[in-house]
């Protein structure tokens, strides 16, 4: 997957790239590439502080500062501490190397 996010100080990000994972922000039934920047929908009015962009996801650090930024939150799915614990607990519990292979002896 090959993935491109810009947000702006206004609340505004797009992306583009291909992201079969969904990576691109549009939704699951959402277009899962785009060769020009599209408006995702649902960062409309969230200030992004970082983001990250990886194998399969893209993570959105959003501010979460005053009654604006609470509101526009709302429509936005939400990854807690405790579900980052329990996915690190998973990845940490899987065989090395991703598991699924024969193991030579």
């Amino acid at each position: 997957a090959a993935t491109v996010f810009c947000s702006t100080k206004n609340g505004v990000t797009v992306s583009w790239g291909q992201g079969a994972y969904g990576e691109l922000g549009y939704g699951h039934s959402g277009p899962k590439s785009s060769a020009k920047p599209k408006f995702v929908e649902t960062l409309d009015k969230c200030l992004v502080t970082d983001v990250s962009c990886g194998y399969g996801h893209t993570l959105f650090l959003i501010r979460d500062d005053d009654e604006e930024d609470k509101k526009a939150l709302e429509k936005v799915a939400a990854v807690e501490a405790e579900d980052v614990a329990d996915f690190a607990a998973a990845a940490a519990a899987a065989p090395a190397g991703g598991g699924g292979g024969k193991k030579k002896k």
